[in-house]
């Protein structure tokens, strides 16, 4: 008897000490400077850049970003023979120090928007962000170091010809 008494104390203090509640085991994110709330603000809003390709073609985009952490992005390529293609993306954007990431939630294809297979990992990116200012934003691929680098614009700049994508 005197053996079980000792073998139940000796349980409960184990798995007493098991037991924390929940505020001891959840540890507070830091608190989000205002530098930080800032740094955020300054990437909302329209954006513009492009990029020469392979073969004289060149891509150009334009990203709107939200306050809500959403995004729409409008590519544009000009292939060498003239041809134009277009691509519409949506989904969320985020930054936390020097890493920028979007998460690609949907494509617009032919007149619907359809939805991507979160699954795959085509449709989340990370870039270090080397440079963000009030209006350049210059980022590159965490693998291979591709460079990005856009442009803050005003509402209603955009593609400069008749094949004006940013509005639709």
């Amino acid at each position: 008897m005197k053996i079980l008494k000792i073998l139940t104390i000796t349980l409960i203090t184990i798995l007493g000490g098991c037991v924390n509640s929940p505020s001891s085991l959840y540890i507070d994110k830091p608190y989000v400077s205002d530098e930080k709330i800032e740094y955020w603000n300054s990437l909302v809003g329209t954006w513009k850049g492009e990029k020469e390709l392979g073969g004289g073609s060149r891509t150009e985009w334009i990203i709107d970003r939200a306050s809500d952490g959403t995004f729409r992005i409008v590519f544009r390529t000009i292939q060498n023979d003239g041809t134009v293609d277009v691509s519409t993306e949506y989904g969320q954007w985020g930054v936390s120090d020097n890493i920028y990431f979007t998460i690609t939630d949907a494509r617009l294809v032919g007149d619907s928007i359809q939805r991507t297979d979160r699954r795959e990992p085509y449709y989340y990116d990370a870039y270090r962000v080397v440079e963000a200012t009030e209006s350049l934003f210059h980022i590159e691929t965490i693998v291979d170091r591709e460079s990005f680098v856009v442009k803050k614009i005003s509402d209603g700049e955009g593609f400069i010809d008749e094949a004006d994508t940013h509005n639709k």
